[in-house]
């Protein structure tokens, strides 16, 4: 799979975790046609393949505490290309076994390794993409509700 970043506005809408269902959401509920996944944690998509939000299991029991050093993001639109057409095979497949790390001072986890030369975009509040040369290398999340 393919993920070209795109000028654009970022979204609005926010991400939401809830503890006791040890999930994430994004309110409000975005624009869906197809999803990928990593591990548990789906990465919406929009009909034209864009990335709209987050939402899946991601329990926090499993989440590694550390001091994360937050990449400078920029507003914008990430799209997914290469992803197969709405059908049985939602959501498709895209990585598992990703690390999740978590700053309990500042609020965010990321999932996935951190990576110096990514672009990092700003889908919408809290929900932030690390993409080099098309590949995504993780997902960063602001857990603030």
């Amino acid at each position: 799979m393919k993920f070209t970043v795109i000028q654009d506005d970022k979204l609005s809408g926010r991400i939401v975790y809830s503890p006791d269902e040890y999930a994430f959401s994004t309110e409000p509920r975005p624009p869906f046609w197809n999803s990928v996944l990593v591990d548990n944690l789906e990465i919406i998509l929009d009909i034209d393949g864009r990335v709209t939000g987050v939402w899946g299991l991601c329990p926090h029991t499993c989440w590694e505490s550390c001091a994360l050093i937050l990449p400078e993001s920029k507003c914008g639109g990430v799209i997914c290309e290469k992803f197969p057409t709405f059908d049985s095979r939602i959501p498709v497949g895209f990585a598992s076994n990703w690390k999740i790390s978590f700053d309990k001072r500042k609020g965010w986890i990321r999932i996935g390794n951190a990576y110096e030369k990514c672009e990092h975009i700003e889908i919408l509040a809290g929900l932030v993409l690390a993409i080099n040369s098309c590949v995504l290398h993780s997902i960063w999340i602001r857990c603030g509700n």
